[in-house]
């Protein structure tokens, strides 16, 4: 009996790999692009009919209110002790404001140093009489009833002291070489201080009301 001889496989050759895995490299990007078309379409198709599409709700708007407490008003008598108090502070910067006017338009003459020496002393940091009479006129009142225009008395009665130390600097060149600019200023400073002591008189009536 015959043997049937074996039929050996031939390796393939060099030349058919290299077509056969040129050939699956060409295939692989179509596959791949292909797989990424339709992953595109699945990502950009709409939703079917009768299903919508989950949107977010936009906030609520709330209104902040900022509620302070009742602000009462003090007794009349309270009120109108304080406002005596501030119109009396009022009238000690004036007239020391005026007092400094008189010696220094004397300036120049034969008895004028004695008096504006004496003045200027006095005048150049005179700030406590302000600070005790706010302190005496708000001592009229607590945290519930005192009214915000005392506050404004003690600000705009700093400016009547400002006003007087002002003119202090001012008289100091009258008579001197520059007497006429000197006496130009000390008018000016004349009328800021009508102007700011009517202002200071209003506060202290308003304090006097209660506002």
């Amino acid at each position: 009996m015959s043997e049937t001889p074996v039929r050996q496989k031939r390796p393939m050759s060099t030349g058919k790999k290299v077509v056969i895995g040129a050939a699956v490299l060409v295939c692989a990007p179509v596959v791949i692009a292909g797989m990424v078309s339709g992953a595109k379409q699945d990502l950009s198709s709409k939703p079917a009919a009768g299903k919508s599409t989950p949107t977010l709700a936009a906030p609520s708007k709330s209104t902040f209110k900022l509620t302070l407490p009742p602000h009462q008003l003090a007794p009349a008598s309270r009120r109108r002790s304080a406002a005596s108090i501030l119109h009396t502070n009022d009238a000690y910067y004036r007239d020391e404001f005026n007092r400094g006017v008189t010696v220094i338009e004397a300036r120049g003459g034969s008895a004028s140093y004695p008096a504006f020496h004496a003045w200027y002393q006095k005048a150049s940091g005179d700030v406590k009489p302000g600070t005790t009479a706010f302190l005496a006129a708000d001592a009229n009142f607590d945290a519930s009833d005192e009214p915000v225009s005392i506050r404004i008395w003690q600000y705009d009665n700093g400016t009547l002291q400002a006003d007087v130390s002002t003119l202090v600097q001012d008289g100091l060149d009258v008579g001197g070489p520059n007497d006429a600019a000197a006496r130009s200023k000390v008018k000016t400073d004349i009328a800021k201080m009508h102007a700011d002591y009517a202002t200071a008189e209003h506060d202290a009536d308003q304090v006097a009301a209660g506002k």
